[in-house]
């Protein structure tokens, strides 16, 4: 009897933390970039229950360059309706570009919300898409470009309750403040590179022969 009471303790638990496990907001993105090319990369959030409304602000460094000039985001963002892997298919998507002056960063604000406040969405897999974004290095560019998603800005709305009354954050927003994610991408080495470290390694393995 008791041995059946802390099982089923245990299962009510485990329920209970899987339902309100912490969302992943995370970046995908190629390993490294081409300057001079445009490469994309994509924010997604999964495990979000009964969102509504978000508002992201992505920040796009580097250790040195201009900003706005020796990288940059691109515009326009494509078009949500297209692509079924995006959490609002149909979202009012407005972009807003920032840079800083003396400040080698350039944000990107994206905000999208539901025309329809009643249909909230929990994201998943495939479906946990917020926003593409278009990123361009100049060609005379090769250093490592860092994003990061700022928790200024920063807003995951459900209106389930009462869409007239200020938006509530979704469950374990809090959580999820303290794990938004960044991630560093990298120059593809320019060729004379690649040839030189190509000839180094050969000269080695000649030396260990002899």
């Amino acid at each position: 009897m008791r041995k059946s009471f802390l099982l089923g303790l245990l299962a009510l638990l485990v329920l209970s933390s899987l339902a309100q496990a912490t969302p992943i907001l995370s970046f995908s993105a190629p390993d490294s970039y081409t300057p001079g090319q445009n490469f994309y990369v994509e924010l997604r959030l999964t495990g979000a229950q009964n969102l509504n409304q978000f508002g992201v602000r992505v920040l796009i460094s580097a250790p040195a360059g201009v900003p706005g000039t020796d990288f940059r985001y691109v515009e326009p963002l494509d078009d949500p309706s297209y692509d079924p892997e995006y959490v609002f298919l149909s979202p009012v998507l407005t972009s807003y570009f920032d840079y800083g002056p003396g400040i080698i960063t350039n944000a990107l604000y994206v905000t999208g919300m539901l025309d329809d406040y009643t249909q909230a969405v929990t994201t998943s897999p495939g479906h946990d898409l917020l926003a593409r974004l278009c990123i361009h290095p100049d060609a005379s560019f090769n250093k490592p470009i860092t994003l990061a998603v700022d928790t200024q800005g920063f807003e995951l709305f459900s209106f389930v309750d009462d869409p007239d009354d200020d938006p509530p954050s979704i469950p374990d927003y809090s959580g999820l403040l303290q794990s938004l994610p960044a991630i560093q991408i990298s120059a593809v080495p320019e060729p004379a590179v690649m040839t030189l470290l190509a000839l180094g390694l050969g000269f080695g393995a000649l030396r260990r022969r002899r």
